[in-house]
C-alpha cells in the first residue's frame, strides 16, 4: 500500500494513480485502500503543485539568471552540491532540463565569449551531477538539437542599405528646417475670412468680366463721390487702428520672437538627440548583420560548431530527432562537413557513395551501427575496422563514454550482446522450472559467436574511459577528480591528449577546416587556472604543436606556465 511509482516526479502513490485514471469511478477503491492504511493522495497533488514552480525557484537557476559575469557563474556552480538542486526537475513552461536552460542562455549571450565559456563549464558540471542529457523538451528537442537551431539569413544588399540609411540620417541631421513665425490669431482669422469672402465673390461673377466695382446705373457722379468719401474715412480709421495695434503689440512681438528662438533651439537639440539615436540604431544593425555574416557562409546559416562539439563530448545522442524528423549531422554539400540540422536519412537508404561514411557525429551512432550488425546474423562484421572507427570517433571529441541513454551505458549495451539467446531463454523460464532443470538448460560454455566481438569492444572502451574521464574532469575544473584520474596511471598521455577533430574555420571553397587541438588549450579556454596549472605540472606540453614558432620551454613549472599562457594570448 505504501509503494510509490518512482517513474513519476514526484513519486506517485496507488491512491493518486486511481484518482487520476479512474476519477469518480475509483472512489470506492480509494476509500477501501485508505481504511487499510494507504497514504492520502492529497499529499501527492500538493507536491505536484510545488513542482510546477520548483525549477524556476531553484537557487541555482536564479543565480545563473542574475549572473552578469563569469565570476558570478562560478559562484552559482557551488549551488549544485545543495539539496535544492534536483537533477530530475523540468521547467513547467517548456519541459526544459538544466542542460536545455544553459544552452538557451548560451545562445542568448552571443557576443560575450567569457560569459559563454563559463556557461560551457557549467554544462560539464551539470552533466557530471547526473542530469539526463538525452531528455527532450515539450517540442521533442534535445539540447543538441536546440543548439543547432539557426535563423534564416539573407545576403541581398545589406551593406548598401546600411550605407544609404547612414547617409540619410546624417543628411537629415544637418538640415535644420526654417522656423517661420506663426501668424497672430487676429490676422489668421482675418485672412481666413477674407479668402473665404473673396472665393464666394469671385465665384458669383463671370470669369471674363473685369474686376470693377459695380455702380448704380443712375446718378453715377454722385454715387462715385459718396463712395470715395466713405473709402477715405474708412482707410484713415484703419491706419489709426493698425498703428495702435502695432504700438500695443510691440512688446508681444518681441516676446514672440524670443519664444521662437527658444523653440528653434529646442527643435535643434531634439533633432540632435534623434540623430544620435538613429546613428546608434544604424550601428547596431550593422553589427548584428556582421555577426550574422560571421555565422553564415554564402547566406547559409551555420550553427555554433563549438557548442555542438561540447554537447557531443558530453554524450548527447545525435540520432534523436526533433518533431520534424531532423537531426544534427554532417552537411554533405555547402558548407561541407559542417554540423547542421537536417532531415534524418533512413538507415537502409544509403547509396554506394555514402556507404560507410559517418553522417552523424558522436559515439552513439557508431555504436548503434555496430550493435545492429552484431544482432543481424546475415551480416558479417569486420571487428578490426569497427575498432578503428570507434577509436577515431572517441578521439575526435574525447566523448564521454560513461554517458547513458535510456538508463543504459555503452558498456551495458555491448555486454548485453555477449549473452547467448539460449541463456536468455533459460533465465526467462527460471521462474516456472525447478533447479535441476535449470542446471541442465544452462550450457557450460557460451555458444554465442558475438561474445568475442563484445569482449574486444569492451576492452576498447575500457582503454579509453580513463582518458575521457580525465577530459571531463579537466573541463569542469575539478582538480580532485583530475588527480584521481591521473593516479590511475598513464598520466602523461592523459595530460597530452588532444581533440582530433576541432572546428577551425570554413575555407573559401565551402569546406570546414578541422584541426588537431590539444586538451590543454581547451582547458585554458573553458576551465579554471588550477586545472591548467595541474596539467602543466604533470607534463602537458604545447611545443609539439608550436615547434616552428616558439622555443622549447624550460623545466621550471612557473616559467612553463607563463610560456603556455603567452602562447594562448
Amino acid at each position: 500500500l505504501n509503494f510509490l511509482d518512482t517513474s513519476f516526479h514526484p513519486p506517485r502513490s496507488l491512491t493518486a494513480e486511481l484518482c487520476l485514471v479512474l476519477g469518480a469511478k475509483g472512489y470506492e477503491a480509494i476509500k477501501l485502500l485508505r481504511q487499510y492504511g494507504a497514504p492520502d493522495e492529497s499529499s501527492y497533488f500538493e507536491q505536484l503543485e510545488l513542482e510546477q514552480t520548483a525549477f524556476d525557484q531553484c537557487p541555482f537557476v536564479q543565480a545563473v539568471q542574475k549572473a552578469k559575469s563569469a565570476a558570478d557563474l562560478d559562484q552559482a556552480s557551488k549551488l549544485l552540491k545543495y539539496p535544492s538542486f534536483e537533477i530530475h526537475r523540468l521547467r513547467s513552461s517548456d519541459g526544459a532540463t538544466y542542460l536545455h536552460f544553459l544552452v538557451h542562455l548560451y545562445l542568448q549571450k552571443y557576443g560575450k565569449p567569457q560569459f559563454q565559456r563559463a556557461l560551457i563549464r557549467l554544462m560539464y558540471q551539470v552533466t557530471l551531477s547526473g542530469v539526463d542529457i538525452q531528455a527532450r523538451d515539450c517540442l521533442g528537442r534535445t539540447a543538441l538539437v536546440v543548439a543547432a537551431y539557426t535563423e534564416a539569413i539573407t545576403e541581398s544588399t545589406e551593406d548598401e542599405e546600411d550605407d544609404e540609411h547612414l547617409y540619410l540620417v546624417v543628411k537629415d541631421g544637418n538640415e535644420v528646417p526654417e522656423n517661420t513665425p506663426v501668424p497672430l490669431a487676429s490676422s489668421r482669422k482675418h485672412s481666413a475670412y477674407g479668402s473665404e469672402h473673396s472665393f464666394h465673390r469671385d465665384n458669383s461673377r463671370d470669369p471674363d468680366e473685369p474686376n470693377y466695382p459695380r455702380l448704380p446705373e443712375e446718378n453715377n457722379t454722385e454715387s462715385l463721390s459718396i463712395i470715395r468719401d466713405r473709402n477715405t474715412d474708412r482707410m484713415d480709421k484703419e491706419d489709426e487702428k493698425t498703428l495702435d495695434q502695432f504700438l500695443s503689440q510691440r512688446g508681444s512681438i518681441m516676446m514672440f520672437m524670443e519664444e521662437q528662438e527658444q523653440l528653434k533651439k529646442i527643435r535643434q537639440s531634439i533633432q540632435l538627440i534623434q540623430l544620435h539615436k538613429d546613428m546608434e540604431n544604424a550601428v547596431q544593425r550593422v553589427r548584428k548583420k556582421k555577426i550574422n555574416r560571421e555565422r553564415a557562409f554564402c547566406g547559409i546559416p551555420v550553427p555554433d560548431q563549438n557548442l555542438i562539439a561540447v554537447l557531443i563530448q558530453l554524450g548527447v545522442d545525435s540520432t534523436i530527432c526533433d518533431q520534424f524528423n531532423r537531426v544534427v549531422q554532417f552537411e554533405p554539400y555547402i558548407p561541407r562537413d559542417a554540423l547542421v540540422l537536417k532531415t534524418k536519412q533512413p538507415i537502409f537508404g544509403c547509396t554506394e557513395e555514402t556507404k560507410g561514411v559517418q553522417s552523424l557525429p558522436g559515439l552513439w551512432p557508431a555504436l548503434d551501427e555496430v550493435l545492429r550488425t552484431m544482432s543481424c546474423s546475415l551480416l558479417s562484421l569486420d571487428v578490426d575496422a569497427e575498432e578503428k572507427r570507434l577509436s577515431e570517433v572517441i578521439a575526435a571529441n574525447l566523448v564521454n563514454i560513461r554517458a547513458k541513454r535510456s538508463e543504459l551505458s555503452s558498456f551495458e549495451l555491448i555486454k548485453a550482446l555477449s549473452i547467448s539467446p539460449s541463456f536468455c531463454g533459460a533465465i526467462s523460464n527460471s521462474v516456472t522450472m525447478s533447479s535441476s532443470k535449470i542446471e541442465r538448460t544452462v550450457p557450460s560454455k557460451p555458444q554465442n559467436p558475438n561474445e568475442e566481438i563484445s569482449r574486444r569492444l569492451m576492452t576498447l572502451l575500457w582503454s579509453h574511459v580513463g582518458l575521457t574521464d580525465f577530459a571531463m574532469a579537466a573541463m569542469c575544473g575539478d582538480v580532485d577528480q583530475m588527480k584521481l584520474c591521473l593516479a590511475m596511471g598513464n598520466a602523461t598521455s592523459k595530460v597530452q591528449a588532444c581533440f582530433r577533430r576541432h572546428f577551425h574555420d570554413i575555407s573559401s571553397d565551402g569546406r570546414v577546416i578541422y584541426v588537431c587541438r590539444p586538451l590543454l588549450v581547451h582547458v585554458m579556454d573553458y576551465s579554471t587556472a588550477d586545472a591548467v596549472e595541474l596539467m602543466l605540472n604533470y607534463g602537458a606540453d604545447l611545443s609539439e604543436f608550436y615547434h616552428g614558432k616558439y622555443p622549447k620551454p624550460q623545466k621550471d613549472s612557473n616559467v612553463l606556465f607563463r610560456w603556455q599562457i603567452l602562447i594562448y594570448v
